[in-house]
């Protein structure tokens, strides 16, 4: 559906938008949780102009419960998909709604809520992991990270663009 219908999206951005129907904003995010379920598309949602920002809004000033539990739910779904981490990170205010969502013990913030928002920051925190232990398991390196040259550049000379995980500082202690 997201595929066939070209304004389908953008038609839901708008609608999540709409400061004045509060009944249209939690049906819309009821639909972008179902979309949001498909592996297969959770992708371009996230690169949906606006589509994070708009579900961030929704979460932070729903004027349902529900609405509020939708938006964390379709947030969450979109971060199950480890791509997904830059749009997230692209969007200002993405982590840090999360955070407040998780952390916050406002009258206005569900317990179910602060559990999918932690579940959500708990899939993001895995994925950073993952990609840094990656980053750093290469054959061509020593236990040190080091094949011996100095210049950390593995068998062929090129350097590696992996992180070293050493703390860097200027002129300690002097």
């Amino acid at each position: 559906m997201v595929h066939r219908i070209k304004d389908l999206l953008p038609t839901l951005v708008r609608a999540m938008r709409n400061d004045t129907n509060a009944e249209t904003r939690m049906f819309t995010c009821y639909a972008i949780e179902n979309l949001s379920c498909d592996v297969s598309v959770r992708q371009e949602l996230a690169n949906i102009p606006g589509l994070l920002m708009a579900l961030c809004a929704c979460a932070l000033k729903a004027s349902h419960e529900l609405e509020q539990l939708s938006a964390i739910r379709a947030l969450k779904n979109l971060g199950d998909e480890p791509a997904n981490i830059i749009p997230f990170s692209n969007s200002p205010g993405c982590f840090a709604t999360l955070m407040r969502l998780a952390h916050d013990n406002d009258s206005y913030v569900n317990v179910k809520v602060q559990y999918v928002a932690c579940d959500a920051l708990a899939t993001f925190s895995h994925w950073l992991k993952k990609i840094a232990v990656n980053g750093v398991s290469m054959g061509d390196f020593g236990a040190d990270g080091d094949d011996g040259s100095n210049n950390r550049g593995g068998k062929d000379g090129k350097y590696l663009t992996l992180p070293t995980h050493q703390a860097s500082n200027w002129e300690q202690w002097q």
